[in-house]
């Protein structure tokens, strides 16, 4: 195992500045806002449909369904982050996996 002993020399043998920028503009804040309350509208109006159609059980099971898939994802997202640890890795390589 090896140990990090200096980050800016690591970051420029790969290629990669060392530079860290954190800017929100206000669009970037929009975007943000935007997509979690669409994530919730999106909940609270599946939930009487699954509730009506099929039944309570159609939650639960949804739930642990949905949350299994999304761990491999998220434990696959961070198998391939971790190879390459730099600021906002994991948005970069899931641009570039997902297209």
């Amino acid at each position: 195992m090896t140990t990090l002993q200096d980050p800016e020399s690591d970051l420029k043998a790969m290629g990669y500045p060392p530079e860290l920028k954190r800017i929100l503009n206000g669009f970037s804040n929009f975007a943000m806002s935007f997509s979690l309350i669409c994530i919730l509208a999106g909940g609270i109006t599946a939930f009487p449909v699954a509730l009506s159609s099929v039944g309570g059980a159609a939650i639960g099971i949804g739930w642990l369904v949905g949350g299994t898939f999304s761990m491999f994802v998220a434990l696959s997202m961070s198998e391939i982050v971790s190879a390459y640890p730099t600021a906002g890795g994991l948005y970069y390589w899931s641009s570039a996996l997902g297209g």
